[in-house]
Order: C-alpha cells, then structure tokens, then sequence
C-alpha cells in the first residue's frame, strides 16, 4: 500500500488510546484512517501530484475530490480531473473543447469539455463512429494455444471500448470486440481466412470467431476475445495493447451501412 503523499510504504498500526486501527507511512509519517483509505482514489492532483480522495458534498449530496496533502488541499470535480487523464481529443462541434463520455438522465453521452460554457453534445453512438472515422478500426493480433491440438494459433479482434477510453477514461461494459458488431466481423471474415461462422454447442449458435490456423476449431468468445487471458493485464490493466497491433483500417474502407452499425452499437451500449 503506498503513501498518498510520497512513495513511501503504508503499515497499519494500532492507537494504544482508543485501540482503534490506522495506516501510518514508514517514509513521511503521514497517517490516515482505514476509512480514508478505502475513499482514496487513483487519481493524482494536478498541483502537487499527492493522491486524491473522495468526499460528499453536504449540500448537494455530489461527490468530488479533496488533495490528501493538507497543505495543498486542491479539490476538483470528477469531470474536472477526468477531463485532464484524457489522452485523445475528439474536437467538439462548436467550439474549442472536445467530447468526453458524460452520464445523464437518460444515459451515457458525449459532452463538451468547455461545459457549462458550451454546451454541445452527441449521443455515444456518434461518439464512436467519430473515433472510428478518426482512427480507422485497429485489429490486434496475440498468440493462444489451441484447445484442441494444443499448438499455437493466431487470435484476432478489434477492441472498441479500448480505443474509446483513450477519448473519455471511461471503459465501456462491453468489450466490443469480435463477435459482438456483425457488420464489423463480416468484413473481418473477408479478410483473414482463420475468421469464420463457426457452431458452438455451448451457445447452441452459430457466429463469427477465431479459428485455429491448425485444426480449424473453434476458439470461441469466451477467455479469448472477452477476458482474453494472453493479453489481459496489457488490455484492463497497463492499457498496452498497441504492441499487438496488426493493422489500421480506414474507416472508408469498411464500406459499411452506418444506418445499420449505429443499430447494432445501440445493442450492446
């Protein structure tokens, strides 16, 4: 467990008074309650880079965040901090600022990031038709060993909601990766022979997936494509997946109906 103030080690240790427990750092001092602690969160302020903390606002009931450095002291709005984690800009339509996922009413959408100055938005499905007109459709490429025939196969997929979080720091629900957009698989289908409408006795379906290069079975969904065990901490954990980048498609060259690949985005946004 580490310091909010510096790098040093957190120990619990006991009040000898009140008997009741706390963290204390071996390197500074600082202490905190195990209640602070758990409202602790990852990220860091933006002036003297100490770890933040969530509080309530007793007003209003909204939550924030407070710089644990009491000589700092900082607070920030949850927007406010995840606006400056955000590694790509999707330039907003009317001014200066650029879309980042927001939470309202009636769900999830894109906001501008000049609010309450500007108050354009976009609905989420735009939101990643504009990233993927950006970028074009990434497709990563990992090794796995085959059920089957237990040598090493090629897996493939597309992993929208990573490409999404690098515009807004905020993850998806769904992966949305192969086998969850039709009309991204059939193109893939087309273009790398071991992607194929495959059977699967444990879904009683047939849909596109990774088949091994080998024995032709059927490498399912699954552990492979969702919680893909090769590639799970560069995916959810130290966010690296460009190192299994296997190509960028423009989005031109899909030549998709973008009637029918915002109905299937509603499906499982």
């Amino acid at each position: 467990m580490e310091c909010p103030i510096c790098d040093g080690l957190l120990v619990l240790d006991e009040n000898m008074y009140t008997h009741k427990e706390y963290l204390i750092c071996i390197k500074c001092g600082t202490t905190l309650s195990t209640e602070t602690f758990c409202s602790l969160s990852d990220y860091k302020c933006l002036e003297c880079k100490s770890t933040l903390y969530y509080q309530k606002n007793q007003n209003n009931g909204t939550t924030y965040l407070r710089c644990y450095n009491k000589k700092c002291n900082k607070t920030y709005s949850l927007n406010q901090i995840k606006i400056e984690r955000i590694e790509k800009h999707l330039p907003c339509h009317d001014c200066n600022g650029f879309y980042f996922l927001k939470e309202g009413k009636y769900g999830i959408f894109a906001g501008c990031s000049n609010y309450p100055k500007c108050q354009s938005h976009i609905p989420l499905t735009e939101f990643i038709i504009n990233i993927l007109k950006k970028d074009g459709l990434l497709i990563y490429k990992w090794s796995k060993k085959c059920w089957k025939c237990h040598q090493t196969t090629s897996i493939f997929s597309y992993y929208l909601a990573y490409e999404i979080e690098k515009y807004s720091n905020e993850r998806m629900n769904s992966e949305m990766g192969i086998g969850d957009i039709p009309i991204l698989d059939e193109y893939l289908k087309k273009q790398i022979t071991t992607i194929k409408d495959c059977y699967s006795k444990t879904k009683e379906e047939t849909y596109i997936a990774n088949t091994c290069e080998h024995c032709g079975a059927l490498q399912g969904y699954n552990y492979v494509v969702d919680d893909p065990h090769e590639i799970f901490d560069d995916l959810y954990g130290t966010n690296t997946m460009e190192k299994y980048l296997f190509t960028k498609i423009p989005y031109a060259k899909l030549n998709i109906n973008e009637s029918e690949l915002i109905k299937q985005l509603e499906n499982i946004i």
